[in-house]
């Protein structure tokens, strides 16, 4: 993993960058790489990554909650006053370098 990479995983996992600020930008045909958390790990599919991300909420890692509406909210300790993010599959799909 370049240093580069390295740094910026960091910082999103201190919380000294939003992931939203990070996206990991990918081609279509291949998996998803350098994700938040992954610690390694492709994921060919944004399923798979969200399902992977909540497995590991207990541990404290943010993942995302699929609401009623059909957009999702990051599950995550929040600051007092601090609003949950709300963003749509595309959204995510684009933070993480997934097709949608």
């Amino acid at each position: 993993m370049p240093l580069q990479t390295a740094l910026v995983i960091c910082l999103i996992a201190a919380g000294a960058v939003p992931a939203a600020a990070c996206p990991v930008m990918t081609s279509a045909d291949e998996a998803a790489q350098g994700l938040p958390y992954a610690h390694g790990r492709d994921f060919e599919t944004l399923d798979g990554y969200l399902a992977f991300l909540k497995s590991r909420g207990t541990m404290g890692i943010p993942y995302y909650e699929r609401l009623a509406d059909g957009r999702y909210m990051c599950v995550q300790r929040l600051r007092p006053g601090q609003e949950p993010e709300i963003v749509t599959r595309d959204d995510l799909a684009a933070r993480f370098g997934f097709s949608n």
